[in-house]
């Protein structure tokens, strides 16, 4: 075996540590939180990432996302992220997918199974979307809340969807599948949530979600912490814990 992750063989033992090495994670939006979710799990073993961005990089991502550096702003966030985690794993196995994700991209992504999927999407339409295909599809699903305006990683917490608050992303998803799915009388939805209970100033909601001109900061200790996190939920998908 690669001694590159012979602490993770030790840690988990050969059963789990094979199980994360045979796995396909699918990684939508790498941006402050899904690069460091792809970075971990890239760490951790996985073998098989798909990712799925269409942005490229800009100036302001610097601060918060770990494919991004002053020498390739301007480059495609899957581009840069591919490079990056060959990098880490040379015999990794990365389909970078430069598109968003939306329904009528949802067969080019979902064209086949995944061991788990990873929702790192700031555009409450897609999240719920693929909710609501996760939730009828029985696919595991780990889904980020979102970090901006937010400071403090002590405040973050992993619940079903149906549990979660203090999250205006997350509502919008929890309501809306609650609607269209008729699930106002079940306890779980059985969707898996990262996100932070830290109350922050009401900001109107511009419909625009958090992109580089929002005005809602994020720094890179929470889109670190969150994204790995996130990967953690899904390591523990893997390996059935």
């Amino acid at each position: 075996m690669d001694s590159s992750f012979e602490g993770s063989l030790s840690l988990l033992g050969d059963k789990h540590f094979q199980k994360i090495k045979n796995s396909h994670v699918l990684v939508i939006g790498i941006g402050g939180v899904g690069s460091w979710v792809c970075e971990t799990l890239a760490r951790s073993g996985v073998k098989e990432i798909t990712i799925v961005d269409l942005d490229d990089l800009c100036q302001t991502n610097i601060n918060r996302q770990v494919i991004a550096h002053s020498r390739n702003v301007g480059q495609f966030k899957v581009d840069e992220m591919k490079k990056r985690l060959e990098l880490i794993s040379p015999k990794i196995k990365v389909h970078a997918l430069q598109m968003y994700y939306n329904q009528k991209n949802h067969e080019k992504v979902f064209h086949t199974d995944y061991d788990c999927v990873i929702d790192c999407i700031d555009q409450p339409n897609e999240k719920i979307h693929l909710a609501k295909f996760s939730h009828r599809n029985k696919v595991p699903l780990v889904m980020a809340g979102a970090v901006g305006g937010k400071r403090d990683p002590y405040q973050f917490i992993v619940t079903d969807l149906s549990k979660t608050n203090c999250d205006h992303l997350l509502k919008k998803v929890r309501i809306s599948v609650k609607q269209e799915l008729n699930l106002y009388s079940r306890r779980k939805m059985f969707i898996r949530c990262v996100y932070s209970t830290e109350m922050i100033p009401s900001v109107p909601d511009s419909g625009q979600g958090a992109l580089c001109s929002s005005r809602l900061g994020s720094m890179s200790h929470m889109t670190a912490t969150l994204g790995q996190l996130c990967a953690y939920e899904a390591i523990k998908i893997l390996t059935d814990e």
